[in-house]
C-alpha cells in the first residue's frame, strides 16, 4: 500500500481495512492555518491519492476544534515574490487534483472553516459539520481577488447570490445555515461528528468502487468546467492584487500585530 509517511503538516491514516484514508490538518497552535509546508503538502497529497487504488473514500479535517482558520500571518505577511508565485501555482495545484479526485471526499468539519479552509469545503463531496461552526472568506478584506477554489465552486452548491454576498459583502455563514441551502450535508453536535461521518463513509462503500468514482466525477464535471476557465484568471488578479497597496498595507499591519515566532 501506498506510504504517507513523508508528510509532516498532514497526518495520512489509513483505516484497518486499508480503503478509507483520513487526511487531518495538524497545526492546533495556530489553528491549523495554512503554513508553507502545509500549503505544499495539500498541493501535493491529492495528486498522489488519486492514484493510490486501494483507497475508496477519503476523508479531510482538521486537529483539535477547529478545521482551518486562515492562515499563518507571521510567515504569510512575510512571503516575498517568488515565494507568492509559487503559491498561486500550488493554488491552482490543490484545486485541480481536489476536483479531480476519483475517490469520494468527506469533509470531516469539526469547526470553523475560514478563508483558503472554506474553499477545501467547497471541494468537498459531502460536508458534516459540528452545530455552530461558520464558514467565511475574507479576501477582499485582504485587498485580494478571491482566487483558491471557493469562487469556482460555491455558486454551484449555495446559488449565485449566496455566492456573491459570502464573498462581496464578507457575510460568515453558520453551517446551520449552509445546511439549507444544501451546501453542508449534515449538522450534528460534536460528540456525534465522528459517528456522523462514519455512515457517510459506510454508504459509500456499499456502492462499486469504479460505479461509484465515475459517478461522482460525473457530477463534478460541471464544477471542473467551471474550474477550466476560472482557475488561472482568478489566481492571476489574486496574484496581482497582492503586489497593489491595500494589500501591501494589509501586510505590513500583518507584519506588526504578528512577530516572527522564535
Amino acid at each position: 500500500m501506498r506510504d504517507y509517511s513523508s508528510y509532516t503538516s498532514l497526518v495520512v491514516e489509513r483505516s484497518e481495512t486499508g480503503d478509507v484514508l483520513t487526511l487531518t490538518m495538524n497545526g492546533p497552535e495556530i489553528k491549523n492555518a495554512a503554513t508553507a509546508e502545509m500549503h505544499t503538502e495539500i498541493s501535493e497529497v491529492f495528486k498522489e491519492i488519486r492514484s493510490d487504488d486501494d483507497a475508496r473514500v477519503v476523508v479531510f479535517t482538521g486537529a483539535g476544534d477547529i478545521f482551518s482558520h486562515t492562515a499563518d500571518l507571521a510567515w504569510y505577511s512575510r512571503i516575498d515574490s517568488r515565494e507568492w508565485i509559487r503559491l498561486m501555482r500550488e493554488a491552482k495545484q490543490m484545486v485541480h487534483d481536489m476536483l479531480a479526485l476519483p475517490q469520494p471526499l468527506v469533509i470531516r468539519m469539526n469547526g470553523d472553516a475560514i478563508g483558503l479552509g472554506s474553499s477545501y469545503v467547497s471541494l468537498g463531496d459531502f460536508v458534516v459539520a459540528v452545530e455552530g461552526s461558520k464558514v467565511g472568506d475574507h479576501h477582499l478584506g485582504m485587498g485580494l481577488v478571491c482566487g483558491d477554489g471557493g469562487a469556482m465552486t460555491y455558486p454551484f452548491s449555495m446559488g449565485l447570490h449566496r455566492a456573491k454576498e459570502f464573498f462581496l459583502l464578507g457575510r460568515e455563514f453558520t453551517v446551520e445555515e449552509l445546511h439549507e441551502m444544501g451546501v453542508v450535508t449534515r449538522v450534528v453536535p460534536r460528540e456525534k461528528l465522528d459517528e456522523a461521518v462514519q455512515e457517510v463513509v459506510d454508504k459509500l462503500l456499499e456502492s462499486p468502487k469504479e460505479a461509484l468514482e465515475f459517478t461522482k466525477l460525473t457530477l463534478n464535471r460541471m464544477m471542473q468546467f467551471s474550474s477550466f476557465l476560472s482557475t488561472d484568471f482568478a489566481l492571476g488578479h489574486e496574484g496581482w492584487t497582492w503586489y497593489l497597496p491595500p494589500s501591501q498595507k494589509f501586510l505590513a499591519d500583518m507584519r506588526e500585530k504578528h512577530p516572527v515566532r522564535e
